[in-house]
């Protein structure tokens, strides 16, 4: 989960559409599990997905640092995630993840999604800041002071609302049985 190489970054930048495509292959399911565990549909994830990507492709040119190519694409994520959450604030209550008829068997299909709906609805037990800070830290990959620059927080704050996060998401796991 570490940054896409700085030339890989670049000659994306410079208009190269392999470098771009292999690019969004690097941190495609970093993106995608951030994306997910924020909303309770996959289809707003794959709205709010495209439209991210269709944001990163028109600004990439803007991108000043290669190195810090990954926090510029979560930071774009971040806020489009809070822009399409006020466009919708009617939000499902059940997640309505779909699994694919090939792959595991019925029945582990079965478990995978009670599973699965029993992570989001602890996730969203949690306040949303303290949602949208572990979520940028495990699946995103984000160092806590980068963070806190994204969200305008100052260091401390991010790491108690993460450490708080991981606290209560670990009690409501345990009380049903998934720690």
């Amino acid at each position: 989960m570490n940054n896409p190489p700085i030339s890989l970054v670049q000659q994306a930048v410079a208009g190269d559409r392999a470098s771009m495509d292999a690019l969004i292959d690097s941190v495609h399911k970093d993106l995608w599990g951030f994306l997910v565990g924020r909303l309770r549909s996959i289809t707003e994830a794959e709205d709010v997905y495209q439209e991210t990507w269709m944001k990163v492709t028109q600004s990439l040119h803007t991108l000043q640092d290669a190195e810090r190519f990954r926090s510029w694409l979560f930071a774009i994520a971040f806020n489009t995630l809070r822009s399409h959450k006020r466009k919708d604030q009617l939000m499902s209550d059940v997640a309505d993840l779909e699994i694919e008829s090939k792959g595991p068997a019925p029945i582990d299909q079965v478990i995978a999604k009670a599973r699965w709906r029993t992570l989001r609805h602890a996730l969203h037990q949690l306040s949303e800041r303290q949602r949208e800070t572990l979520l940028l830290e495990a699946v995103g990959d984000l160092p806590q002071k980068e963070i806190a620059e994204m969200l305008g927080d100052n260091l401390n704050t991010v790491k108690t609302h993460i450490r708080r996060a991981r606290i209560r998401l670990a009690r409501q796991l345990a009380e049903v049985g998934l720690d």
